[in-house]
């Protein structure tokens, strides 16, 4: 695999970057996503109304209920961070193992075939 990745440095880092900014704008669109609709549901008084049985709708205007929905808002973000790494992760292994796949089946296929 080093072998390859030395005979063709540009391809090398080429997929390397791509990979890595693939995972960037997924991490951050999935947060991003999260972290705003977590702050719409929260700040929708019909949403509050319908889900809460009206008991929170009156209190919306208040301070201390927009600092929970400040305090939820953020840790909805780092769950979604957190998720979302773990999903970008995964998919960064799976194409890193199809490219890797890609490389040695055809290296190996011409090595059986010489062995005859």
């Amino acid at each position: 695999m080093y072998k390859k990745t030395f005979e063709r440095p540009l391809t090398a880092g080429t997929v390397v970057g791509t990979m890595r900014t693939i995972r960037s704008v997924g991490i951050t669109c999935t947060t991003a996503l999260g972290v705003c609709g977590t702050y719409w549901y929260l700040t929708s008084v019909e949403m509050i109304g319908a889900h809460a049985g009206g008991s929170l709708a009156a209190d919306v205007g208040l301070g201390l209920f927009k600092g929970r929905v400040l305090g939820i808002t953020a840790m909805s973000g780092l769950i979604c961070w957190l998720v979302s790494l773990a999903f970008m992760n995964v998919l960064v292994a799976t194409a890193q193992s199809l490219a890797y796949l890609d490389i040695i089946l055809p290296v190996a296929g011409r090595a059986a075939a010489t062995d005859y």
